[in-house]
């Protein structure tokens, strides 16, 4: 199904998604928070939008609203095992019990 992959390559919310990303990787958190908003409001359905936002909002401290947005997230990508394999990955990481200090 190639004209669907095509599609969504050119969707500007991937655009935005792969920019965010890039940011991230910079540490230009607020930056990344941005892009990924905007990929969410023109794009509601484009799960991996949700995915990115919430690693951003963990960066940023808000773990409830990262949860939140996990949820969301998994919602759109029920479907990839990929994606939903990132997202239990991520979730598990934010609810574990910190390990404890060696000295």
């Amino acid at each position: 199904d190639e004209t669907n992959d095509e599609e969504l390559a050119s969707s500007p919310a991937v655009t935005l998604v792969s920019e965010g990303i890039e940011k991230l990787k910079a540490d230009l958190i607020d930056d990344a928070e941005w892009k990924f908003e905007e990929a969410v409001n023109l794009d509601s359905n484009y799960g991996p939008s949700y995915y990115w936002l919430a690693r951003t909002k963990y960066r940023l401290g808000n773990v409830e609203q990262c949860l939140e947005l996990l949820k969301k997230a998994e919602a759109l990508l029920k479907d990839s095992e990929t994606w939903m394999e990132r997202i239990s990955d991520f979730r598990d990481f934010l609810t574990s019990p910190p390990s404890p200090q060696i000295e």
